[in-house]
């Protein structure tokens, strides 16, 4: 049957959401805190910089859920991380 493994899915697709929704807004604080309003500093573009270059390789996984673990797992790090000292 096909719904017990949406069901982890979902349940996977939740947890994950929950997970980087709240290290996104603590990092969000701490962008604020440290630049505030300053010209030339964009808390996405920053980021997604980050997450870009720590995905680059997710592309070498050798199937879809591979890859999905790849980029979920190491977006989930540069946002837990919040290395705001490349901004």
């Amino acid at each position: 049957m096909i719904y017990p493994a949406q069901g982890q899915d979902d349940a996977a697709a939740d947890l994950f959401a929950a997970r980087i929704g709240k290290a996104r807004n603590s990092c969000v604080v701490l962008f604020r805190q440290k630049f505030g309003d300053a010209k030339g500093k964009d808390f996405a573009d920053c980021m997604l910089a980050q997450e870009r270059a720590a995905t680059k390789t997710c592309g070498n996984a050798s199937n879809r859920d591979e890859f999905v673990s790849c980029v979920t797992t190491r977006s989930i790090k540069v946002m837990e991380a919040c290395d705001l000292t490349q901004c």
